[in-house]
């Protein structure tokens, strides 16, 4: 990161960033500093991506209305995802699948549903699949036909998401559930 304060004004003095204005910035070129002059547009680029920063958030207090229903799209199309069959051709569904199905990049999905439940989509999307992880084995299924049915490549990796996500593995979670 570069700071706008490592920089000089056009008579030599330190340019703090409480005090920039853009007249005050030259090119280190007419200084004779050297990587300087390269660094002033990554800088003044950062200015403009802070500056934008509290309108970037207060668009998320201002269409609340708006992401009223966007969890509940969310969850149908995460549940859609497995009623159609899609996981045994594309997998688990990922933030960019769904964020293109709700016509929103996938960053800005993100960042929308983080400011409703607390959780970036995919925390959100590998939530749902713990949840039908944990419905698929109290039904009786073994754990290879759980993963496979959710689009696993291997059983393996549903048993690290499982053991990620709620600290036990799934053969653990059945015998705390089946021991009650």
């Amino acid at each position: 990161l570069i700071f706008i304060s490592d920089y000089v004004d056009a008579v030599g003095q330190s340019v703090g960033a409480g005090h920039l204005h853009p007249r005050q910035i030259v090119d280190s070129r007419h200084l004779g500093v050297a990587g300087v002059g390269d660094c002033l547009a990554d800088a003044r680029q950062g200015i403009v991506v802070d500056g934008f920063q509290p309108f970037y958030n207060r668009q998320f207090l201002s269409r609340k209305p708006v992401y009223s229903d966007l969890l509940t799209r969310f969850q149908a199309f995460l549940q859609h995802w497995y009623d159609s069959g899609r996981q045994e051709k594309e997998g688990l569904p990922t933030v960019k699948a769904c964020a293109g199905h709700l016509c929103m990049s996938p960053n800005y999905f993100s960042d929308v549903v983080k400011r409703l439940t607390g959780e970036n989509a995919g925390q959100y999307i590998r939530e749902f699949v713990v949840q039908k992880a944990k419905a698929g084995m109290l039904a009786g299924k073994t754990i290879a036909e759980v993963a496979y049915g959710l689009g696993f490549e291997y059983p393996q990796h549903l048993t690290r998401m499982f053991r990620a996500h709620t600290g036990m593995s799934p053969t653990g979670y059945l015998a705390s559930v089946r021991g009650k």
